[in-house]
């Protein structure tokens, strides 16, 4: 097999990673905002074996790489410049990749407002509950001073 060939079946094996993985940011967006917590947990699972995976297979390119004589981090660009056959097929991989990665990264930003936002307004009740507290009362009976009862007696 030729280099062209292991880096371009290596290429689409990491793209088709990155596009599994961009389905999975989607995902959890759509758990994110219904508020799925069980479903949520799934897809972070499924999104660290695949980030593992892409991991993994990015050792690959490098060791590929450095078995055919090129630098670990040689750019793809540099490579498909200097490969005679299969530059459009490569051309065409890192341009899908580049457009996975770039979606992936919005997503996320996306997904860490969302979650900024939920944890704002879970610490907006947490506050608004703990301040909610009845008067002192005095009781004549047992001479003793109660608290009203608090659903929380502190912020979490």
């Amino acid at each position: 097999m030729t280099f062209s060939e292991e880096l371009t079946e290596l290429l689409l094996k990491e793209s088709e990673a990155l596009e599994e993985l961009k389905n999975i940011t989607f995902k959890k967006t759509d758990a994110l905002i219904e508020g799925n917590i069980k479903e949520l947990e799934l897809i972070v699972e499924k999104e660290e074996r695949i980030i593992n995976l892409t991991a993994s297979l990015e050792i690959e390119r490098e060791n590929l790489l450095d078995n055919w004589g090129l630098k670990k981090d040689t750019p793809i660009s540099d490579i498909i410049k200097s490969v005679p056959e299969g530059a459009e097929k490569l051309e065409k991989l890192k341009s899908e990749m580049i457009d996975n990665v770039k979606e992936i990264k919005e997503k996320n930003e996306f997904n860490r407002k969302l979650t900024l936002d939920s944890i704002e307004w879970i610490d907006f009740n947490v506050n608004l509950l703990s301040s909610f507290q009845t008067s002192s009362i005095y009781n004549k009976k047992d001479n003793e001073i109660s608290q009203g009862n608090s659903i929380f007696d502190k912020k979490v």
